[in-house]
């Protein structure tokens, strides 16, 4: 056998037993969710016609927070950020940085706050990424982040890179994906209910979800290049009624864990 494969099949070893280990205890309940403001600082993430989409995601994830903490009083919440501010001197290390507080807080939960922008201003809707891997992101696809947002993405063209994450995301499927995947569908239920487009949940390479060691999605709230839902995000009651609906997922996924 190569050193090379044999490091790999020990690496992965590694992490089935710590991800089985961990996973055990998602059954004691939600005790600490995670909420992350996605960029900040000198990482606007998207921008359109004036928004930030380092300001919406900010706004909303202290909403969520306040409302976890009036409506979950069992349940600890820390936040990656609290203000206008960058976590890392590059975006890659700004990422780790969020998954490095999700983790050293004990996460049970992450939640992941990001806003969509799209080339057409006809797109609209909202939809919740977990992490996953598709047929269609074996291959570079231009679409699923602005240009800007590329380092979010895992990339795969290195072969070790790729062996270890697929093997990742394997294991995921036996201890956090089952996870994920039930908080993933309690947003978008959410979502519809208050009268939002459902885009559904899709699975994507993304860094920030792959450093978690806890369930974890990243959820898109709308898209700012849409001027209706712009001016709904920009308005004080969307971002309320987006907040509500993310409590109300927290809620759900509670009970179900």
């Amino acid at each position: 056998m190569r050193p090379t494969l044999l490091t790999l099949l020990l690496l992965v070893c590694s992490a089935l037993f710590a991800n089985g280990a961990a996973a055990e205890n998602i059954a004691s309940g939600l005790r600490v969710v995670v909420i992350d403001a996605g960029h900040g600082g000198k990482f606007p993430g998207a921008t359109y016609a004036g928004l930030r989409e380092k300001d919406l995601t900010l706004s909303v994830a202290l909403k969520l927070g306040k409302l976890v903490e009036s409506g979950l009083p069992g349940v600890k919440v820390v936040y990656t950020r609290k203000t206008d501010t960058e976590l890392g001197a590059t975006l890659l290390a700004d990422l780790q940085k969020r998954a490095d507080i999700a983790n050293g807080a004990g996460g049970d939960l992450f939640v992941s706050i990001h806003v969509n922008a799209a080339r057409s201003s006809a797109a609209r809707g909202v939809e919740t990424l977990v992490m996953g891997e598709t047929p269609k992101e074996q291959r570079y696809n231009e679409d699923a982040l602005y240009a800007n947002n590329r380092e979010d993405l895992i990339d795969m063209s290195d072969e070790k890179t790729a062996a270890i994450v697929r093997a990742y995301i394997q294991n995921l499927q036996f201890t956090y994906g089952e996870y994920s995947m039930a908080m993933a569908r309690c947003i978008q239920r959410q979502y519809v209910k208050s009268g939002r487009h459902d885009r559904g949940i899709k699975p994507q390479l993304l860094r920030v979800l792959y450093a978690t060691d806890m369930p974890g999605v990243l959820t898109e709230i709308g898209f700012m290049s849409n001027p209706q839902e712009a001016a709904y995000m920009k308005s004080e009651k969307g971002r309320d009624e987006i907040a509500r609906s993310l409590f109300e997922a927290v809620k759900s996924y509670a009970a179900y864990v």
